[in-house]
């Protein structure tokens, strides 16, 4: 994903053993910044990502699973390669992979979940007024 809008494609990892979230920016070629990192809280163990513009505003923002919290954390991009503290959304089970997609048809982009009983999902619907 190009998260500072500069036509290169920049790496967006989830650090679970950290908990954090890494963003790397494209500086050229291969080449890539240091990783800045966004903590997902403590014991949190983000374990999956998706990148994609959740609010609407033509920026890219990130939604990263915590495995070991049984939560989401939500990190609005500015646009220029950074990211807002983030807002976690409790979900009150193990996650093993999270993916994004208009669930109810109403134009807003949201957060599905595979929970890690294998048994069943959670879906997250975007309420985001803007």
């Amino acid at each position: 994903a190009d998260v500072n809008k500069d036509g290169k494609v920049d790496i967006i990892v989830a650090n679970n053993g950290l908990n954090n979230v890494g963003v790397l920016l494209n500086v050229g070629g291969i080449a890539f910044t240091p990783q800045a990192t966004y903590s997902t809280g403590s014991a949190s163990g983000p374990n999956s990502i998706v990148v994609i513009d959740l609010n609407g505003d033509g920026k890219v923002d990130i939604a990263a699973s915590n495995n070991a919290a049984g939560s989401f954390s939500v990190f609005v991009g500015t646009g220029s390669g950074t990211f807002l503290a983030s807002t976690t959304y409790s979900i009150g089970s193990s996650i093993s992979y999270v993916a994004a997609t208009d669930v109810n048809g109403d134009g807003k982009i949201d957060i599905i979940a595979a929970l890690s009983n294998g048994n069943s999902i959670a879906v997250l619907l975007n309420s985001c007024n803007s």
